[in-house]
């Protein structure tokens, strides 16, 4: 691979890296309406396949539903591991990433 190709790559994982901890930062202080700063309306979250959410307005409503004010949910704290980034096509890249989260 060409150095300017991997540069790319390891700009572009960073970034997708650094927003999935931003991501994490956000659920933790229950600060769901800001996710339209991580993540574009299109976005497709899908969890341990239980759960779906092909727009980001539906991600957020989920949020506030499951972990915030009116959720049996206190506090918590959301881990993000092992990114793998693939690249999938030009302006195309999936990130797969494990997390667990801690809640009280």
């Amino acid at each position: 691979m060409a150095t300017k190709d991997l540069n790319a790559e390891i700009m572009i994982s960073f970034e997708i890296g650094r927003k999935l901890n931003q991501f994490a930062r956000l659920l933790d202080a229950k600060d769901f309406d800001s996710l339209e700063q991580v993540f574009a309306d299109e976005i497709v979250g899908i969890y341990n396949g239980a759960q779906r959410h092909n727009t980001l307005d539906a991600l957020i409503a989920a949020m506030h539903r499951i972990l915030g004010a009116d959720s049996l949910c206190a506090g918590t704290q959301h881990n993000i591991l092992n990114l793998t980034l693939t690249d999938t096509g030009e302006n195309w890249a999936e990130r797969r990433a494990y997390f667990y989260a801690v809640q009280q």
